[in-house]
């Protein structure tokens, strides 16, 4: 008789109940596993979107918690170690410069111009453990290479995927970055500058802007089935007008009590770089949706003639929108 004797560690019970969990979330065997797995590792909950998506304001909200810590984008820090004296100098979002930092002092002085990425990310790992004592990193750097180092390390990793409705995401892209002058090219030299300015305003564009979020979507989509770690997907929309219903969502996939609140004044941040809004009081007392989509007729006639985007964009962002607000019925309902 031949006896096989199949061993499976707690991290494969649980990867093998991610499936069973979207769809029987509250299966007694998925109550119990849950949180077995990878206890006593750091967990990393990682947001993956594009830029201006409100990586940001989730990063804060969910730093409110009294277990999570925010530590924005990390890879202009990678560009930065160069220069470390800049970044001791550069202000982060607890007030205290780098050095004096709770997180960033420690993180600064352990490490050097040649250090590594995933070296950074483990003395990041032991400051926000010995410092702070909270369980759970919020990284939103947003970037897959990012997104790679961490799968590569020992870490809970759990990824956020962070959608946006491509008019809104259009219409706050418009409003980013200063158009290089377009002047008529006299020498060489004013070539590369004329080519510069004209690829600048080609990308925003309305066509331009919604065939940007298409590819770079797409692009994100890959690289989250290349690393295969938990995700689970939210749409800023949701977040910002479905806030409790959506961090009660995060709270569970996250394994974490939902103690998140709207007013990230108080939370425990430690950002060195990302949106300006970090530093502002006002936009942090509250959670407010971005409108201006709303008034820019610019974005009428793309919305109308790339459908595949657009049908792209329902199954992206949309895929939940009977549980909104302004959802319309059922999800099969034609629109």
């Amino acid at each position: 008789m031949l006896l096989l004797i199949v061993v499976f560690s707690p991290t494969r019970i649980y990867k093998a109940c991610l499936t069973l969990r979207k769809q029987q979330a509250d299966h007694p065997l998925v109550r119990m596993l849950r949180g077995v797995a990878r206890t006593d590792r750091t967990r990393v909950a990682f947001v993956s979107s594009l830029p201006h998506s409100g990586s940001t304001i989730v990063d804060l909200v969910l730093a409110t918690h009294p277990d999570v810590v925010g530590i924005g984008e990390i890879h202009p820090v990678f560009r930065g170690l160069g220069d470390l004296d800049r970044l001791r100098a550069r202000t982060c979002t607890c007030g205290a410069p780098g050095r004096d930092c709770p997180l960033w002092g420690p993180v600064l002085t352990s490490v050097g111009p040649t250090t590594k990425g995933p070296d950074l990310y483990r003395a990041i790992i032991e400051a926000a453990d010995r410092s702070l004592g909270r369980t759970t990193i919020v990284d939103s750097s947003k970037l897959p290479t990012q997104l790679e180092m961490l799968a590569a390390l020992d870490v809970d990793l759990r990824v956020i995927r962070l959608t946006r409705d491509v008019r809104s995401w259009s219409a706050a892209m418009r409003h980013t970055g200063t158009p290089p002058p377009l002047r008529v090219p006299r020498s060489r030299s004013q070539l590369g500058e004329t080519r510069e300015a004209i690829g600048f305003r080609s990308r925003r564009t309305s066509f331009g802007l919604y065939r940007w979020w298409y590819l770079r979507n797409r692009a994100l989509d890959a690289s989250l089935a290349a690393v295969g770690a938990p995700t689970a997907t939210i749409s800023y929309e949701q977040f910002a007008t479905a806030t409790d219903l959506t961090l009660g969502r995060i709270a569970e996939f996250l394994d974490l009590e939902p103690r998140f609140s709207a007013d990230t004044r108080g939370a425990c941040t430690h950002q060195l770089f990302g949106s300006t809004m970090r530093f502002d009081t006002t936009l942090r007392s509250t959670i407010a949706y971005d409108t201006r989509w709303m008034t820019d007729d610019r974005l009428l006639l793309p919305a109308m003639v790339l459908r595949p985007v657009m049908a792209y964009n329902r199954r992206l962002v949309h895929s939940t929108a009977a549980a909104l607000p302004w959802g319309r019925g059922r999800l099969d309902q034609p629109r």
